[in-house]
């Protein structure tokens, strides 16, 4: 294994290249257990079609300077940038990484074509990890799950059944089943007992694919909700192939939980925290979190201390009306598909920030957990009226 000193960038005063990777080295570094940032710095079109490595992030260079504060926030983590095999759009990004102040900066010598040389796979398409573990969760779980056909013949036969649309708004808005309800992501658990009020209705959960039906679907189950669930197989795809008909510009978005519903929601949560160990914080923690991540800020060169993501999981406009400063919004069930959205650095340390109930932080760190995410926190009664903004 490659010692750490032997990382260090090699950059110097006279613009000496940067040190380069073999893909053998490289893949050493992604298991060494150590914070890490790989990016593919080419356009994400070129990222999804050519193919790329499995645990990067797409930070195509033209949007380098854009984004990469956010994704990167420690000036001294280890980053190795890649393109397809010139290494002209790496050496580019590194250049701009190191006027921004980035100090341990490499690149992988060939690119994908040298990681394909080498006998490792590249992968086609987008949000690949968050596919693949949706895969793996219905193997593993045994999700039940429905062919469009079935849910349909349930529906024109008037049985007791609920339709559950587990993607964004902005896409439910586009297009949905009809009578489908909108709860997105962490939203299903959350608010699910606003909406479904009969304990013998069965829930079909449905996206526009595969994904966000199976792992929306297992949370209801995971929470322990007493209904029959199970997944809409294929999802709005399939509903098309099938020649039936879609819904647009609706916006049937359930409501906040009260009542006894918020309580089902709570209780969930917390069978969720004792079933998979999830830590939580008070702010006197992160605030020490966050004086550890200042002095690397402040300093390239101080001891490394753990990167730190502060990331909202509840809905846009609940952001909007008042956040936790510092905070970033990452709407739960996205959070878990699309992590390298908000997340550059692995093994890095993550803060989930939610109303004072947590039941979305809770549902969201128990899908991190099982993506074997390094450091995972709960901030306990994180938004109160006298600390957000």
């Amino acid at each position: 294994m490659t010692s750490t000193t032997q990382l260090d960038t090699v950059l110097d005063k006279d613009d000496t290249p940067f040190r380069r990777f073999t893909p053998l080295e490289l893949r050493g570094l992604l298991v060494d257990g150590e914070e890490l940032a790989v990016f593919d710095v080419r356009e994400t079109g070129v990222h999804s079609r050519d193919g790329h490595i499995l645990l990067s992030v797409s930070l195509p260079l033209s949007h380098l300077e854009l984004s990469i504060a956010s994704l990167v926030s420690r000036r001294n983590t280890r980053i190795v940038l890649y393109d397809g095999g010139d290494n002209v759009l790496a050496e580019r990004a590194a250049k701009k990484l190191a006027e921004l102040g980035y100090s341990n900066i490499s690149i992988l010598s060939g690119g994908t074509a040298a990681w394909r040389e080498a006998g490792y796979e590249l992968f086609t398409g987008v949000n690949v990890i968050g596919k693949a573990f949706g895969e793996f969760v219905e193997h593993f779980y045994s999700t039940p799950h429905l062919s469009v056909s079935e849910v349909k013949s349930r529906i024109d036969a008037g049985d007791n059944i609920v339709v559950l649309d587990s993607r964004t708004l902005p896409e439910f808005q586009n297009f949905s089943i009809p009578g489908a309800i909108a709860l997105p992501g962490a939203e299903l658990v959350y608010r699910f007992h606003e909406v479904v009020k009969d304990p013998n209705s069965l829930v079909v959960v449905n996206c526009a694919g595969r994904t966000r039906s199976i792992i929306g679907a297992q949370a209801l189950i995971d929470a322990g909700v007493p209904n029959k669930v199970a997944s809409l197989e294929n999802g709005t795809m399939a509903w098309l192939i099938e020649g039936l008909e879609l819904d647009s510009g609706k916006s049937n978005f359930a409501p906040l939980p009260t009542g006894s519903a918020l309580e089902e929601a709570i209780a969930a949560a917390n069978r969720l925290k004792a079933r998979f160990g999830l830590k939580t914080i008070d702010k006197q923690t992160l605030n020490h979190f966050q004086n550890e991540q200042d002095a690397g800020l402040r300093s390239p060169l101080a001891l490394a201390q753990p990167s730190l993501y502060l990331l909202d999981v509840r809905g846009q406009e609940e952001f909007a009306a008042g956040h936790l400063p510092g905070s970033r919004l990452a709407p739960g069930g996205q959070l878990v598909q699309q992590t390298g959205q908000w997340v550059g650095t692995r093994n890095s340390r993550i803060v989930l920030v939610d109303n004072a109930d947590g039941v979305r932080a809770a549902i969201t760190a128990a899908w991190l957990v099982r993506i074997n995410w390094a450091e995972v926190y709960i901030l306990e009664e994180a938004l109160t009226g006298e600390n957000s903004s």
